[in-house]
């Protein structure tokens, strides 16, 4: 692995950990929050990752794609779960 995905792989997981573990908090905290909020977590994991790719120049058009599904999974599972 080179040592730019090697960086890039750190702050996409410190990043999306610390997001996972604020929806997780507020799941538990308060089951009545509205479904934006959860929208809004979720585009900025979205804006936050695509960002970090265009930084580590690895940019690219399916990288957004993966980020949009994997953010719809969440998304869909949320709102089944709540």
């Amino acid at each position: 692995m080179k040592a730019v995905e090697k960086e890039s792989l750190w702050h996409h997981t410190v990043f999306s950990s610390l997001l996972a573990l604020l929806l997780i908090g507020i799941i538990l905290i308060r089951r009545d929050t509205p479904t934006l909020f959860f929208v809004v977590i979720v585009g900025m994991y979205i804006i936050g990752n695509t960002y970090i790719h265009y930084r580590r120049k690895d940019f690219k058009s399916e990288t957004v794609y993966e980020y949009v599904l994997v953010a719809a999974a969440v998304l869909i599972v949320l709102w089944s779960s709540l």
